[in-house]
């Protein structure tokens, strides 16, 4: 075996290694993302970061606030489930609209 066939067969040996440690820490990381709407941040922080990544994903947060009560949403929803405030999408664009206020007599 030569030298460059040595070379070789190392450099493979090392990629496998990397490409079978880091896929299983991308899925978490993209499955860890996916309750705070982070999965494309957790998914490349498991797989360039490794268990660093997964650390720094739990401590990621994508969602947004409700304007109202303050609560984070997940996605793009049509109702706050806490304060029951309108959202109106057109894309990434949102409008709002505050909630009815109930008449109490």
């Amino acid at each position: 075996m030569t030298t460059s066939d040595q070379i070789t067969t190392v450099v493979i040996c090392v990629i496998a290694v990397l490409v079978v440690g880091a896929v299983p820490f991308a899925l978490l990381g993209r499955s860890i993302g996916q309750s705070k709407n982070a999965q494309v941040l957790g998914f490349w922080l498991g797989l360039l970061l490794g268990p660093l990544g997964l650390v720094i994903t739990l401590f990621s947060d994508g969602r947004i606030p409700c304007p109202f009560c303050g609560d984070k949403i997940n996605g793009k929803p049509e109702i706050c489930k806490s304060c029951q405030t309108r959202f109106r999408w057109d894309g990434d664009t949102c409008t709002y609209y505050p909630p009815k206020e109930s008449s109490k007599s």
